[in-house]
C-alpha cells in the first residue's frame, strides 16, 4: 500500500524543516516547497493526500490558488 504524501508550503526554511520532520515522524511522505509558486507546480505534477500552506506569508493568496486549482480539478472547491 502506498503511503500518503503531504505537501508543505512554507516560505521560511526553519518552518519547512520543523513541520516536515513532524509529518515524517508520523509516517507520511512529504514534499516540501518554499514558495507558493513551487507549491502550485507540485500540485499540477503530483497527487497529495493533504496540503499544508502557511497563511502567515505575503504569498498566502497563492495558497488559496493552490487549493482552488487542486479542488477545481477534482470538481470540489471549499471556496464555492
Amino acid at each position: 500500500m502506498e503511503k500518503a504524501t503531504v505537501l508543505l508550503v512554507f516560505e521560511e526554511p526553519q518552518d519547512l524543516e520543523y513541520y516536515g520532520s513532524i509529518v515524517c515522524s508520523l509516517g507520511y511522505g512529504v514534499r516540501m516547497c518554499n514558495s507558493v509558486e513551487e507549491g502550485i507546480e507540485a500540485i499540477r505534477a503530483d497527487n497529495f493526500s493533504l496540503a499544508i500552506v502557511s497563511q502567515g506569508t505575503p504569498g498566502f493568496e497563492g495558497g488559496k490558488k493552490c487549493w482552488s486549482f487542486r479542488f477545481n480539478s477534482d470538481r470540489i472547491c471549499p471556496w464555492s
